[in-house]
């Protein structure tokens, strides 16, 4: 069932699973490739969850017996848009795509594509950061902008942290 090679659809699926399917009929079909592991908190986006299935390259959380939460790693291939996946940066998604922002401590969204978040290799104190804009995605998520808040959003002061990639 995994197809490492499917495109990453924004609040929508990846890896050919889509959000909303069943945990019990996506764990069948793909015969003994998830392990549970119970960490609280353990999902880039989806705090709710209370235990991840892990795979090589797909962790998948879950809500009431269905998928909530898809994130892509390791060896996954499949682009959003096409442009860009695990390796690329946000200056790549900048110029390719748009704008991104800092939603959470160390995890990014993409302005214009609510139901996606990315994190990098590497640490950085603040989005400004100059290395920022060209350390490698490591892993993206998918999960439904409406139930998790979505990247993209106005901060309270009403502006957007969105940035273009530039230093």
């Amino acid at each position: 069932m995994l197809d490492l090679d499917a495109p990453i659809l924004p609040g929508r699926g990846a890896a050919g699973i889509h959000l909303g399917d069943r945990l019990e009929d996506v764990l069948r079909a793909s015969a003994g490739l998830f392990t549970e592991a119970r960490v609280g908190n353990a999902c880039l986006c989806d705090p709710w969850s209370t235990s991840v299935f892990r795979s090589a390259s797909v962790d998948l959380s879950h809500r009431d017996g269905r998928v909530s939460q898809i994130t892509v790693h390791n060896g996954y291939r499949g682009r959003l848009h096409g442009a860009v996946g695990l390796g690329s940066t946000p200056a790549e998604i900048a110029r390719a795509i748009g704008p991104w922002e800092e939603v959470d401590a160390d995890v990014y969204g993409i302005a214009c594509l609510p139901g996606l978040a990315f994190g990098v290799a590497g640490w950085f104190v603040t989005a400004a950061h100059p290395g920022l804009r060209t350390a490698p995605i490591r892993e993206i998520a998918v999960f439904a902008p409406d139930e998790l808040g979505e990247p993209g959003g106005s901060s309270e002061s009403g502006e957007s942290g969105a940035r273009d990639g530039a230093p």
